[in-house]
C-alpha cells in the first residue's frame, strides 16, 4: 500500500508470540520491537528488539539511575516482569485498572 519496503515491525502493545516471530520473519523484517524491559544481548540474534517506554511521569533521577545503575535496572527488569505476570493472569484491562491505582498510592507517598 505504501509502496516502499518496511524492515521494521513494532509489536502492538508490545505483545508477541511464536506465531506472529515466525510471520514477521517469513515477511523479511530485519527486527521487531517489543515494550518488554530486558536488556538486549548485542552477541544474540536480535531479531526481537526490547524497548522500554519511557512515561511522562518518570522523574530524571529514576531514569538516570535506570540507565547508569546495574541494581536500579535490575528493579525495573523485576517490577516489569511482575507486571506482565499480572496483566496475563488478569488480562489487560484490569491491569491497567490496577497499575493506575498503584501509581496513585505511590504519588502520594512521594
Amino acid at each position: 500500500m505504501i509502496k516502499t519496503k518496511v524492515n521494521y515491525f513494532s509489536f502492538p502493545f508490545g505483545m508477541y508470540n511464536k506465531f506472529i516471530i515466525e510471520k514477521g520473519t517469513e515477511l523479511g523484517y530485519q527486527a521487531m520491537f517489543t515494550t518488554d524491559t530486558k536488556t538486549n544481548d548485542p552477541e544474540a540474534d536480535n531479531i526481537i528488539l526490547h524497548r522500554w517506554s519511557v512515561k511522562r511521569n518518570i522523574s530524571n533521577k529514576n531514569f538516570s539511575d535506570i540507565i547508569t545503575k546495574k541494581s536500579a535496572l535490575k528493579r525495573k527488569i523485576f517490577f516489569s516482569g511482575l507486571k506482565n505476570a499480572v496483566r496475563n493472569s488478569i488480562g489487560r484491562k484490569y491491569s491497567d485498572k490496577l497499575n493506575i491505582f498503584i501509581d496513585s498510592i505511590t504519588k502520594k507517598q512521594i
